[in-house]
């Protein structure tokens, strides 16, 4: 059974989550509004809000990683991934918590998917 449409779901939730732990860390973290060049300035946070701000979007660029490894090299045609299932499903509920709803969105549907074809696949 071919696993070509969790592949593509879960390529393009891990470039999703790239993007958008570079966003964070360079709009958010390192830039806000102002006045400066472009309309920007940088940022003056108080201590410890951008160690926040740049743990977080290095969590994304790290999940991101690891879903586009996930998409390359560990998912199958024709085998049950149970195990890949969970972390996309636990990153999926991880993502809606946080608000990120194109991860969330992506994430539960290659879930859905994975685990659908996983139980087809277990009963043959």
């Amino acid at each position: 059974m071919s696993r070509k449409q969790e592949r593509f779901l879960i390529k393009t939730m891990g470039i999703w989550q790239i993007i958008d732990g570079m966003i964070t860390i360079i709009y958010y973290g390192i830039f806000q509004h102002g006045n400066g060049m472009l309309g920007f300035k940088p940022s003056v946070y108080p201590n410890g809000y951008m160690l926040v701000i740049t743990s977080f979007g290095s969590l994304l660029i790290a999940l991101g990683i690891i879903n586009l490894l996930f998409s390359k090299r560990y998912i199958k045609d024709s085998q049950v991934h149970w195990k890949i299932g969970f972390f996309l499903l636990v990153e999926s509920v991880l993502s809606y918590i946080v608000l990120d709803v194109v991860s969330a969105i992506i994430g539960m549907t290659a879930t859905i998917i994975l685990m659908a074809k996983n139980k087809s696949l277990k009963v043959k």
